[in-house]
């Protein structure tokens, strides 16, 4: 036998003649559980389902893969003619080649500061001073040079799936 739930939160079933009506129920008296018959066998009642998040009516007309958290200059398409659309794509493709050939240069750095970051920590554990040595991760610093070259940060998410691509 069909059954649902309607917006009051009622079970009902679709009856021979295809009415629906609302299915027979009990409660245990000990316990307080609620079950309904679904013309098989008895079954839990289904706990009453939150309100759905209020719909975004600009949501149909965002492009899928743009990042709305982004600055919304920066998700201006490019003008035709400009070329910027085509400098902005080779510079993602220089930062994308740059952390690809450089990762592994940033993975030993880490390796190797391990035993630094170490000493800073014991030393301002008992001390409680800084020996103001740099705790940042290669990969941090290699973000840090490429963005200090100018090059631009992927924004929109198919500008980030490509970047993971290189």
């Amino acid at each position: 036998m069909v059954t649902a739930v309607n917006d009051a939160g009622d079970v009902v079933m679709l009856g021979q003649d295809g009415a629906w009506t609302p299915a027979p129920r009990a409660r245990n008296p000990d316990t307080g559980a609620e079950v309904y018959h679904d013309g098989q066998d008895w079954q839990p009642m289904p706990k009453a389902a939150a309100a759905p998040p209020p719909r975004d009516p600009m949501a149909a007309f965002q492009p899928p893969d743009l990042d709305v958290t982004a600055d919304p200059a920066a998700a201006q398409p490019a003008q035709p003619g400009t070329g910027s659309g085509m400098g902005r794509g080779l510079g993602l493709g220089t930062r994308a080649t740059a952390k690809g050939v450089l990762g592994p240069a940033a993975m030993l750095y880490d390796l190797a500061a391990i035993p630094q970051n170490a000493i800073n920590a014991g030393v301002k554990a008992v001390t409680g001073r800084d020996l103001g040595i740099s705790t940042r991760s290669g990969g941090e610093h290699l973000e840090a040079g490429l963005d200090a070259t100018g090059l631009p940060q992927p924004r929109t998410l198919g500008e980030q799936r490509a970047a993971r691509l290189v």
